[in-house]
């Protein structure tokens, strides 16, 4: 701040000149422009995340539509293994689609189902719900923590069968 100062009092005779005409209606002018970009930026990046939103949702209901294999894990005695072993197997089948893809692409495909299949396995979820809620709704809401897991592992498949056809 001390070096700006000693600028100024050094340089005393830049600061004394008034501006061209019309420079204060041309820096408005551009404050205004800059003003209009960001907002139509910012309007396009919520636009944008809407509809990426709104698709999400539209697929994840064309898939709860289907009811795919998630109903036999519903009565399975652990269910947490049950989905386990189909996202494994979707994993798997996943891996098989991604040989074609680039090393990088594959890569990023596959630390995505892993990061999912690891939230799966070590998940503390059950230990943490409260003692007092009754047993159905507890298994209610890890068997949908569980089913949501392998949605995802079921709509990064989708994506890579539609990316091939």
């Amino acid at each position: 701040m001390k070096n700006v100062e000693k600028y100024i009092s050094n340089n005393k005779n830049l600061f004394e000149e008034e501006p061209n005409i019309g420079h204060f209606k041309r820096f408005q002018q551009k404050a205004t422009r800059k003003r209009s970009l960001t907002i139509v930026k910012w309007s396009v990046s919520i636009a944008a995340s809407i509809c990426i939103l709104v698709s999400v949702g539209t697929m994840l209901y064309q898939y709860d539509s289907q009811n795919n294999m998630t109903i036999s894990c519903e009565n399975a005695p652990d269910i947490r293994v049950c989905y386990l072993n189909q996202m494994i197997a979707l994993a798997e089948k996943i891996e098989t689609l991604t040989q074609d893809f680039d090393k990088w692409d594959r890569t990023e495909v596959m630390l995505a189902v892993q990061t999912i299949i690891d939230s799966t396995t070590n998940s503390f979820l059950e230990s943490e719900l409260p003692d007092e809620l009754p047993e159905d709704r507890a298994h209610a809401i890890l068997s949908d923590y569980y089913q949501r897991n392998l949605q995802g592992l079921e709509l990064i498949a989708q994506a890579i069968q539609t990316h091939h056809q």
